[in-house]
């Protein structure tokens, strides 16, 4: 089945603890230990996108595969081993691997993402839009600026719908643009 679409809720009943470390070592090229192959499999078990989303970080990932998947299943049992807790907002080539509570999307380059990566690299900070867009014109810069994050967001908001109201909620454009996270419990990125 497609991985965009999605594996059946039955999953977990076929896909054993063998097969899933299998699968894991062919991607990852190393084994995984017993204790996340388990984490994993009870995600699968009561997560009806699980699947979907370790396949996927399989495809796009690289030598951090294994890592990945460590926060992905520590999730399991409601801990997160690194501040990050699995955020990561990267370019690679002409894509965009974004990674938030543990749904993985990839995007193709626009500019908006880049403005949102700078933004996500400081958050509270204020930067001008005139830095972001590189014009000499506040109001061409702030306009041109504030466009390409909007139509970012609303790509997001399809592609990622928790992400997508998370940096909505977030992120301000104008003349200077920051990114807000949570005060009490920040978001933090991995760029």
């Amino acid at each position: 089945m497609d991985v965009e679409r999605g594996f059946p809720s039955s999953a977990a009943a076929v896909l054993s603890a063998e097969a899933l470390s299998k699968l894991i070592e062919a991607f990852a090229g190393s084994p995984p230990r017993p204790s996340l192959v388990a984490a994993l499999l009870g995600r699968i078990a009561t997560e009806p996108n699980a699947l979907t989303e370790i396949v996927r970080s399989l495809i796009v990932g690289d030598a951090r595969a294994l890592s990945s998947l460590e926060r992905f299943g520590a999730a399991q049992n409601g801990t997160h081993p690194d501040p990050f807790e699995g955020n990561l907002f990267r370019r690679e080539g002409d894509y965009w691997t974004i990674a938030y509570r543990s749904h993985v999307v990839r995007l193709h380059d626009a500019k908006g993402l880049q403005y949102l990566a700078a933004l996500l690299q400081r958050p509270g900070s204020r930067v001008r839009a005139t830095d972001l867009a590189a014009r000499a014109d506040p109001s061409r810069a702030r306009l041109a600026v504030t466009k390409a994050i909007k139509g970012v967001l609303a790509r997001l908001r399809s592609a990622h719908p928790a992400l997508g109201a998370h940096l909505s909620d977030c992120v301000r454009t104008g003349a200077t643009c920051v990114y807000l996270s949570d005060a009490v419990r920040p978001t933090r990125w991995r760029t």
